[in-house]
Formats: structure tokens, sequence, C-alpha cells
């Protein structure tokens, strides 16, 4: 309890309220809980669910007086995150894998992508629910893909999602989402394949 009044005092960038878990849904395909706040506690979809430990999830569903959570393990999750480490600052995806529920992934890495074994993760404010700087994870492994275009990474979360007994729900934040750089569209010149596809694709009238 101390640690989570720390948590709080320690981030005055944020509104938040503490909420007690009182059920778990860990299986392989999903990995939810419910927690005991909901519309008449000022909860809200979307609302990010953290420990000071780092990222927990989101609220999917809310009703009077509870709320579900789904967890960053969650396969049908998808965490925009940053490597930490300056040389890097590499952007990605961390995404819950149903294979090995206890280690989500971060997916579709570069092959030359900079990550490397250690790697902290933290959230990349990309998406609209997740504050950017809140811990997410560190890089365990990296794999490559078979096809050998790209790699994934699994990741050991910074939070342990079995011991989880309480949380804090964000319910807003004085810091500003990061502005997506403006990119201008370029024509691509045709290459003859295109052209041929293209015959082959046309509809006749």
């Amino acid at each position: 309890l101390r640690q989570l009044l720390n948590y709080k005092s320690n981030h005055p960038e944020f509104s938040m309220t503490l909420a007690g878990v009182i059920t778990k849904d860990y299986g392989t395909w999903t990995n939810t809980f419910t927690i005991d706040k909901g519309s008449e506690e000022g909860m809200a979809v979307n609302m990010a669910v953290v420990v000071p430990s780092g990222v927990v999830g989101f609220i999917t569903d809310v009703y009077p007086h509870s709320a579900r959570v789904q967890t960053i393990l969650d396969p049908r999750s998808a965490v925009g995150i940053l490597v930490q480490r300056p040389e890097s600052r590499l952007s990605g995806v961390v995404k819950g894998n149903g294979n090995t529920p206890r280690t989500p992934s971060m997916v579709n890495i570069a092959r030359d992508g900079d990550v490397l074994v250690g790697d902290k993760l933290i959230t990349s404010g990309y998406g609209g629910i997740y504050p950017k700087g809140l811990p997410v994870g560190n890089v365990q492994s990296i794999e490559n893909d078979t096809e050998g275009f790209v790699k994934n990474a699994v990741v050991t979360p910074s939070v342990d999602f079995h011991r989880i007994e309480e949380v804090f729900v964000l319910t807003s934040s004085s810091l500003s989402a990061p502005q997506k750089p403006e990119l201008e569209p370029k024509l691509v010149p045709q290459t003859q394949r295109d052209q041929v596809e293209g015959v082959k694709g046309a509809v006749k009238q």
C-alpha cells in the first residue's frame, strides 16, 4: 500500500483512482480481470491501468460498480513502445502471445532494427491510451522470423500479473500526446509488372 501511495504522490501529472482486483480470467486466448470500480466511480472504456512497476492494460467494459481490464498479455492487445536505450529509441509494437501467455512479443522488427537483449521498453504514447514513458518490460530474447525479413523479441513484462491485487486507473493526464510527423505523399513510378497486373485485374465493362 505504501508503494502505491508513493507512486501516486510521485506522479502528479496523472489523476488516478485506486481499484481492487475482484476476479481474474487468465487463459490462453484471453487475459483479463475485473476491478471493483465502475462508471459510478468515474471509470470509462480505454482508460489505462497501471501499477508502480509498469503498464497493466486498459479498461474494455464498464458497469455501474465494476469494470473489465484487458492486460497487455492478452493476444488481442497491442501497445506502442520505444526502446529506452538512447542509442536506439527504436519504436515498435508489443502484442500478447497466446502460445506463451506470460511473455508478450515485440513484433515485426526490421532485420537491422537496433534492439538488444536486456533493452528496457517503455510506452511510446501513440494510440491515445497509454501516456508516454511507462515501463512495459525488458527484451528477454530475439528470434528471426521464419522468412528472415523481420525479427521478433520475447518480452519479460515489468508487472507480475499473478500477484496483482490493486491497480491504479489513470482517469486523466496532463501529458500531451506526441505528435506524429506529417509525411508528404510521394508518387511512385509505375513498374511494368504493375501495368501487367493492372491489365489482368481489369474488369470488363
